[in-house]
Parts: C-alpha cells; structure tokens; sequence
C-alpha cells in the first residue's frame, strides 16, 4: 500500500530541513531518507525523494555561487504580469 499523501508532505518537510542538507556522506544520507519514508513507500517515492533532495542541493550551490535569475526575469519569460 502506498503511503498517503499528508503522510509523504508530512515526511518531505521533515527530510529536507536545512540541518539535513549539510551532510555530505551520500550513503548516510540515503539511508536517512529511505529510514524516514512512510511505510507503504514504493522504490518510485524513494527514488522521487532522493532527486528532489539532490534538486534542492543544487539549487543551494547555485545560489551561494551567485548564479541567480531576478525574479523579473522569470516573469518575463513566462510572460506573467509584473508585480
């Protein structure tokens, strides 16, 4: 049975707090992820959490290195009003 869906919102906000992107032994980390998903998870809720992890720990490099699009910019190019 798959786990539901407050459950996995629930999970996703525990796992990526700030306190768990500073690890960087990438097996360690995977196990901190699958031990924290719901029971019921499938092999597609802990590959789907271990890109969004990866996902958000790329965007934090981006970030800190000063690679950033102002907000503007994405507006314009989704051709959303500007605010």
């Amino acid at each position: 049975m798959r786990a539901g869906r407050s459950d996995m919102l629930t999970y996703r906000n525990t796992v990526i707090g700030v306190d768990h992107m500073q690890t960087t032994d990438i097996k360690e980390t995977a196990h901190q992820l699958i031990d924290q998903l719901p029971k019921g998870s499938t092999w597609n809720d802990a590959i789907y959490e271990m890109v969004v992890r990866r996902e958000i720990e790329l965007g934090l490099e981006d970030s800190e290195a000063g690679r950033l699009t102002p907000v503007a910019d994405v507006r314009k190019e989704f051709g959303l009003d500007q605010e």
